[in-house]
């Protein structure tokens, strides 16, 4: 029997594949995922234009966007991550209220399913 609930709007498939095919490491990672919302931080950094917090930041939601199979918030925050390595802000400053649309909608549907 399955651990995983219905309703995950994610690449499970990816995500298993990350935790080793572990129902139980992924459940445990989705929460951690949903408790770990860096969304106030990032909006923080990105008013500031602290482009180097701004960017850990984002390597942080990339990394772990990924690992839970959210495909489309890992695209956009390594779409915004990997220019600021080398000080381009274009990016951040064209992608970032996506990403926090993508990141608050990944969010809610975690929150609904998982609790």
């Amino acid at each position: 029997m399955s651990l995983l609930p219905q309703g995950l709007e994610l690449d499970t498939k990816s995500g298993l594949e990350f935790c080793a095919d572990s129902e139980e490491v992924y459940m445990d990672i989705l929460d951690e995922f949903r408790k770990d919302d860096r969304r106030d931080e990032l909006n923080g950094f990105f008013r500031e234009r602290n482009w180097e917090r701004y960017r850990i930041s984002a390597h942080a939601v990339k990394s772990s966007s990924q690992t839970i199979g959210a495909t489309d918030l890992y695209q956009i925050a390594k779409a915004i991550e990997e220019p600021l390595k080398d000080m381009d802000f274009g990016p951040a400053l064209d992608l970032h209220e996506l990403m926090i649309e993508k990141y608050t909608d990944v969010l809610n549907m975690l929150n609904r399913v998982l609790v």
